[in-house]
């Protein structure tokens, strides 16, 4: 068990050293699904303003400079008025589409989403914007319609935005990706999340959750695995970024990986819930390991972050007596017996008892476990033949055999009884027959 168990531990370290060395955080994930990834818009170039008219009515640009200054100054009500009146009145192409821009803004900043969005359309249906500014209406449509939670008309303004852009910042990939993903294309979602990280996007935990959930989805597991792997990398000092590889591995049916990541969780002060606690001790039973699986549910439950049931100190115990942790197992099942009105653990105390030929303290377990109750009748019979065999063995014959005839009236165990009993008596017959030569012996003398 030794030996096991420091082969167990060795193979923990090599995957704790695993999890600080293996991956380069200025790395990004490589996936089947990343590797694909290209730039969705070029990263030089200039935008053809070529055809934009200008502002020729001075009238129309001095009040468009007045309603501009309201606007800044966040006076929307007086900005509206003179902006409609520009819109209404003025044939000045540049000033009405620049007016119809404001406007839209104002709206939007108001929360008029509706309102918004007709101005917005309007100021790009006029074809008098320009690229650059035509592509910063399309992704405002797209934020419009995202915050009246329309993801599909969200989805088609980004990818409109993306047919005009010339050097997107990162975030617009982010809002992509967020776009497919919420309308359920998952696998669309991945490369323009993946982008977005590879231009640098700043909340990177937000987006590798992201990009691990849209792996997730389509049941790549292997992908998301190397993602999750990444976190933990990335975060270290984050539960729930273990957790998230933790459970990847768990949808693998990856055990060993789930035993090393969740002792090095543990070793680091992070495993540390009733869950957690339950969720180790039940790997190292899977692997083969009673002993530190009784070790560690043990150590919550004294804690007092497991909880101290009848449940909990039984599989303590079961795991003790597979160890061969005998007294460790007799006291675990000392404290579940607490719990329950059976005798049934404390006459799992005295087969133990028994096994290690302590017969005094397996006939008062015995006795203890039927005084108690709630033994079924293969238990009891037991109880009764072992405890009968230990007072033979104890050196009270008669006190056995009176035990013993009340075992055979149990059907399990009746034919041992019965042959322990001829067994006694055969040797009491003996031990008489013995007793009796030696006396006459004597009187001849």
């Amino acid at each position: 068990m030794e030996s096991k168990t420091m082969k167990l531990f060795s193979r923990l370290l090599i995957s704790s050293m695993f999890f600080v060395c293996a991956f380069n955080v200025d790395a990004l994930p490589s996936t089947k699904y990343t590797r694909s990834c290209s730039l969705l818009a070029p990263t030089e170039g200039q935008y053809d303003n070529s055809k934009v008219p200008s502002i020729t009515s001075e009238p129309a640009f001095k009040k468009l400079s007045k309603a501009n200054q309201f606007y800044a100054d966040e006076q929307y009500s007086q900005a509206i008025p003179i902006l409609n009146d520009i819109i209404a009145n003025s044939g000045d192409r540049a000033a009405k589409a620049r007016s119809m821009l404001i406007l839209g803004r104002i709206y939007q900043a108001q929360n008029k989403f509706s309102a918004a969005a007709s101005e917005l359309k309007k100021a790009l249906d006029s074809g008098d914007m320009g690229q650059q500014n035509e592509a910063a209406i399309k992704q405002s449509l797209a934020f419009l319609y995202s915050g009246q939670e329309n993801h599909r008309e969200s989805l088609k303004w980004m990818k409109e935005y993306f047919n005009g852009v010339i050097n997107p910042p990162a975030s617009s990939y982010a809002m992509l990706a967020q776009s497919y993903y919420r309308v359920n294309d998952f696998k669309n979602a991945i490369c323009p999340a993946y982008l977005a990280l590879k231009q640098g996007y700043k909340s990177k935990k937000n987006l590798y959750g992201f990009l691990l959930n849209a792996h997730v989805k389509i049941k790549d597991l292997p992908g998301a695995e190397v993602i999750a792997k990444e976190m933990v990398e990335l975060f270290p000092k984050e539960k729930s970024v273990l957790n998230n590889l933790f459970g990847i591995y768990s949808q693998q049916g990856k055990q060993a990986e789930m035993l090393a990541l969740a002792e090095l969780a543990y070793l680091n002060g992070m495993w540390s819930s009733e869950t957690n606690y339950k969720q180790l001790s039940s790997l190292y039973v899977n692997r083969g390991v009673p002993l530190l699986a009784a070790e560690r549910l043990k150590e919550g439950v004294d804690k007092g972050i497991v909880k101290a049931t009848e449940d909990n100190w039984k599989n303590i115990a079961i795991n003790y007596q597979a160890a061969k942790e005998r007294e460790k197992a007799i006291l675990a099942y000392e404290q579940a017996s607490k719990y329950t009105n059976s005798g049934k653990y404390l006459y799992k105390i005295g087969n133990m008892y028994f096994d290690k030929e302590n017969y005094s303290e397996a006939i008062k377990k015995f006795r203890d476990a039927i005084n108690k109750g709630g033994l079924n009748d293969n238990d009891k019979g037991y109880a009764y033949l072992w405890t009968g065999v230990s007072q033979f063995r104890e050196g009270n014959p008669q006190t056995a055999l009176a035990t013993l005839k009340t075992a055979q009236g149990f059907s399990n165990v009746s034919k041992n009884a019965g042959q322990f009993i001829n067994y006694i008596n055969v040797l009491e017959q003996q031990k008489k027959a013995m007793q009796e030569a030696q006396l006459a012996s004597s009187e001849i003398e």
